[in-house]
């Protein structure tokens, strides 16, 4: 079975186990399918208004170039952004929940979601509190770049 990994989020106040959250990080094959679908069963609103309405620029603008063949290019856009959705939609899903209070705790390597909770349960002892290590930020290569240099800082 392949491996992936699993990105665990847990509670930074301590409470044993109260609020874990494992979170696949590659591929979502639904997402590609059904990218506003997913978007929106995974609550990130603002996500699923700028791709809806990213949708909609998207296809007035193949209107506008071109005219009565603008629906042989729509699939083109809409896989375009399924392929967004599918790479970046679990990133997004797990700065979600970070805003909301979880914290980044590890990353697992399991071929599933069970595997990955079953080590997770093996290592965990649910008495103590969680402990959690800040993550480090991309850092830009200049104060006018946008590529972020992934090198020790």
């Amino acid at each position: 079975l392949p491996m992936a990994s699993y990105i665990l989020l847990t509670d930074p106040n301590g409470r044993s186990g109260a609020d874990v959250r494992f979170v696949r990080d590659g591929f979502s094959i639904v997402a590609f399918l059904v990218p506003l679908v997913w978007l929106l069963w995974r609550r990130l609103w603002l996500e699923a208004a700028l791709l809806f309405a990213a949708f909609g620029v998207t296809g007035y603008g193949a209107f506008l170039a071109f005219g009565d063949r603008a629906p042989e290019v729509m699939p083109l856009v809409s896989m375009g952004f399924g392929l967004l959705c599918a790479l970046e939609g679990p990133t997004r899903l797990v700065a979600d929940l970070e805003r909301r209070g979880l914290k980044t705790s590890q990353v697992i390597v399991a071929s599933s979601r069970r595997m990955a909770e079953e080590i997770f349960a093996s290592r965990f002892d649910f008495a103590a509190p969680v402990q959690t290590m800040p993550a480090r930020a991309f850092q830009p290569v200049s104060s006018r770049s946008l590529i972020p240099l992934t090198g020790a800082s």
